[in-house]
C-alpha cells in the first residue's frame, strides 16, 4: 500500500480538519447558542487544508505532532478568547481592539462574568489531539509534490466557499448581501455565524494591514468629500438656541447610572434636578466596543466611535477634532479641564483628553484620590471627584472667563458586591431605606455616593456665588450592564423582559431657575454634541454631525451598537433577528433604503477616524 495512504496516517489528512471543525462547534455552542452554518464549515475546512499542507513538508514524525498542536492551540486559545469577550461584551473583538481585553483584566470583578466551564473544552481539544497523532501517525514522509497539490485544494476550496454567497443580494441591497458582509465585517456577531471564527479573523487581518498601508487612502478621502458635499447640514434656529450662551458648564458623564438610579429617597439633588429641570425620559445608549470612552466620544466629538478599526480611545487619540465640545467652547474663551477618580492611563485618557482638546485632564493621581486597597473588586468614591475637583475649579475661577468642567465618575461601576467596601456607609443607609437584591443595594449606595457628590458642588458654587451662571449636564454612559438583567427587572419590571429598554438611561439638564420640561422624543449620544452645540450657540457645522440637536424639527434615528439595530419614529430594525416591527403598515422598501443611508453614514465616519480627515488637506480646503 502507498505509505501516504496507510491507514495508521490517517491523522496525517484528518485529525487537524477534525480538531478545526471542534473548535468551531464548540465555539458555535457557547456563543451563537445554534448549529454551524454552510459556509463556516466550508470555510474552517478550507483553511485546515492550508495549515495541514506543511505537514508534507517535514521529515519527522515528532516535528509533525508539535507543529500540528501548535496550530491547534493557537485556535484554541482565540476560541477562548473570542468567548471572554463574547460573554462579557455579548460581541466578538477585532485584532485592533483586543485593548478591550486589558480593561476587562483590570477590571477584577467583571473576570467572573467573562470566565466560563465552556473554555475547559477548548483546552481538551489540542491535548486530545497530541494524544491521537502519537498512537495513529506511524510514517513520517516528506512530498512537496502533495504540498503544492494540497495549497491548490485550499485555494480552490476558499474560493468556491465564497461564490456560495457572492450573487445573494438580500432583497437587491448591495449593503445587506453577505459579499458586503464579509469584505467590511460591519456586523461582527453576523459574520462569525456566517463565515466561521477563523474566516473572520483572516479577514480581519486583511482589513488591518489594508488599512495599516493606507491602501485606497485617496480614495476614502475622496469618498468623504463627495458623501459631506451630498449631504450638507445647517444648523436651525429654534426656541433654545444659545439659552445658556456664556454660562459655565459642568458636563458629568455618570457612570452605569439607570434610569431608575435616581430616586427620591436616595438621590434626592438629581431627582430635584431631573424634575425641575430638562428631562430626556427616552434617551438611549447605543453600546459600542468600548462603552465607556466610546460614549465619552460621542458626547465630546458628535462623531460615530470606531467600530471597524481599533478602540477609539488607543487608536485615534492623536486625531484632530476641530468640533470637539472643548475645542469649540474653548473658541469662545472658556477654560477647559476635565477630572476622572479612576486611573489616568485607563482608556488612555491622558491622549484621549488631550485630543478632545482639554488643557488638562486630572486623573485620580493628580486629584489626589487614594485608590482603595482592593482596585478593581472597588472603586474611588465620587464624592472625592467632585469634592477635589470643586476646589480646582473655584481656585482656578476668574469670573470674566467661563468654564467647561467634565466629569467622569465611576462609582456605580460593577461589581456590586462586598468588595465594594468603599460604600459601606451608603449601603447602611440603603438597607435601613429598602428591603432588595443585594447588588441591587450595593447599587443604589454608589448611586447615592454619587448624589453625595453633586450635592456638595451645588453647595460650595451657590456659596461661591456662581451656581446661578453654571449649566449641569448630566449623561449616563450606558446602563449597569455588569448587572443580571433578571436582577434588574425583578427590581424595576416596568420594560420587563425588554433588552433594547434597558439601554434607557438618564440624560438631563438643570440650572437654577430653568423651565421644567419633560422631552419625550427618543435620542441618544450621538444627539448630546449638536444638542449643547445650540443650547451654548457654539460653532458647530452639523454636517459632521452624526446627531440632531433634540429640539430642532429633523426626526431622529437611535443606532444601536453597531449596525445591528435603529430605530426610528416609524420602525424598529433589528438586522441580527430579521425582525421588523413597523408603524402604519411601513414598506419593506423604507427599511431597505432606511438602512442603506445608515450604513452608508456609518461607514463614510468611520473613514473620517481612519484618515483622520480633520487633519487632510480635504477638509482644510473646504474652510477657505
Amino acid at each position: 500500500m502507498n505509505k501516504y495512504y496507510n491507514k495508521n496516517n490517517i491523522a496525517l489528512f484528518l485529525l487537524l480538519p477534525l480538531s478545526f471543525l471542534s473548535i468551531e462547534l464548540i465555539f458555535t455552542l457557547f456563543t451563537k447558542g445554534n448549529i454551524v452554518t454552510i459556509q463556516s464549515v466550508l470555510f474552517t475546512l478550507s483553511f485546515a487544508i492550508f495549515f495541514n499542507s506543511f505537514n508534507l513538508l517535514f521529515k519527522k514524525k515528532k516535528t509533525i505532532i508539535i507543529y500540528s498542536v501548535i496550530i491547534i492551540s493557537i485556535m484554541s486559545v482565540l476560541a477562548i478568547s473570542q468567548v471572554m469577550y463574547f460573554n462579557y461584551f455579548a460581541d466578538f473583538y477585532s485584532f485592533t481592539s483586543v485593548t478591550n481585553l486589558r480593561e476587562l483584566f483590570v477590571v477584577k470583578g467583571e473576570m467572573k462574568n467573562a470566565i466560563d466551564i465552556s473554555l475547559l473544552a477548548f483546552i481538551l481539544v489540542p491535548i486530545i489531539s497530541a494524544i491521537i497523532y502519537k498512537y495513529t501517525l506511524e510514517t513520517s514522509f516528506k512530498s512537496y509534490k502533495y504540498f503544492i497539490v494540497s495549497l491548490l485544494v485550499f485555494v480552490l476550496s476558499f474560493n468556491l466557499t465564497k461564490l456560495t454567497f457572492a450573487d445573494n443580494h438580500d432583497n437587491s441591497d448591495p449593503f445587506l448581501t453577505k459579499t458586503y458582509l464579509y469584505d467590511n465585517l460591519y456586523n461582527k456577531g453576523s459574520a462569525v455565524e456566517t463565515f466561521g471564527l477563523l474566516s473572520y479573523s483572516y479577514r480581519d487581518l486583511v482589513n488591518i494591514v489594508k488599512n495599516t498601508l493606507n491602501i485606497e487612502n485617496e480614495q476614502n478621502l475622496e469618498t468623504i468629500d463627495t458623501y459631506f458635499n451630498e449631504h450638507p447640514r445647517q444648523a436651525q434656529d429654534n426656541s433654545k438656541s444659545g439659552m445658556f450662551e456664556g454660562k459655565n458648564v459642568v458636563l458629568i458623564l455618570a457612570e452605569s447610572l439607570n434610569s431608575w438610579g435616581i430616586d427620591e429617597l436616595t438621590t434626592p439633588t438629581l431627582y430635584k434636578m431631573a424634575s425641575e429641570g430638562m428631562y430626556f425620559e427616552n434617551y438611549m445608549a447605543p453600546r459600542f466596543q468600548s462603552s465607556t470612552a466610546d460614549a465619552e466620544f460621542a458626547i465630546n466629538t458628535g462623531l460615530c466611535p470606531s467600530i471597524d478599526f481599533g478602540a477609539t480611545a488607543y487608536t485615534f487619540n492623536k486625531n484632530y477634532f476641530p468640533t470637539s465640545l472643548a475645542t469649540m467652547f474653548k473658541a469662545k474663551g472658556y477654560s477647559a479641564n476635565s477630572y476622572h477618580n479612576s486611573q489616568g492611563n485607563f482608556y488612555n485618557r491622558y491622549a484621549y483628553h488631550n485630543a478632545f482638546g482639554y488643557d488638562k485632564f486630572y486623573a485620580a493621581e493628580q486629584l489626589g484620590i487614594k485608590l482603595p486597597e482592593k482596585f478593581g473588586y472597588d472603586w474611588p468614591k465620587d464624592y472625592d471627584l467632585f469634592e477635589k475637583s470643586t476646589d480646582i475649579i473655584l481656585d482656578n475661577y476668574v469670573g470674566e472667563q467661563p468654564f467647561l468642567s467634565y466629569l467622569i465618575t465611576v462609582s456605580a461601576h460593577v461589581p456590586y458586591d462586598g468588595n465594594r467596601k468603599s460604600l459601606d456607609e451608603e449601603l447602611k443607609i440603603v438597607n435601613e431605606t429598602y428591603d432588595v437584591d443585594s447588588k441591587i443595594a450595593y447599587y443604589l449606595a454608589a448611586t447615592m455616593d454619587l448624589d453625595n457628590g453633586v450635592t456638595h458642588m451645588l453647595n460650595e458654587f451657590e456659596s461661591a456665588g456662581i451656581l446661578e451662571d453654571t449649566v449641569f449636564i448630566l449623561v449616563a454612559d450606558h446602563y449597569s450592564y455588569g448587572m443580571d438583567e433578571k436582577t434588574i427587572w425583578e427590581y424595576y419590571d416596568k420594560y420587563e423582559n425588554d433588552k433594547l429598554m434597558l439601554n434607557n438611561i438618564p440624560f438631563l439638564i438643570w440650572t437654577p431657575g430653568i423651565q421644567q420640561e419633560v422631552i419625550t422624543e427618543k435620542c441618544s449620544q450621538f444627539d448630546v454634541h449638536p444638542t449643547i452645540s445650540n443650547l451654548f450657540n457654539l460653532d458647530n457645522d452639523l454636517t459632521y454631525s452624526m446627531g440632531n440637536d433634540i429640539f430642532s424639527d429633523e426626526e431622529n434615528t437611535i443606532i444601536y451598537g453597531s449596525r445591528n439595530t435603529w430605530e426610528d419614529s416609524k420602525i424598529l430594525y433589528d438586522k441580527n433577528k430579521i425582525a421588523k416591527q413597523f408603524i402604519d403598515n411601513v414598506s419593506d422598501d423604507y427599511a431597505i433604503e432606511k438602512n442603506r443611508e445608515l450604513v452608508k453614514k456609518i461607514n463614510i465616519f468611520q473613514y473620517v477616524l481612519n484618515d483622520n480627515y480633520f487633519n487632510s488637506q480635504n477638509y482644510k480646503d473646504t474652510l477657505k
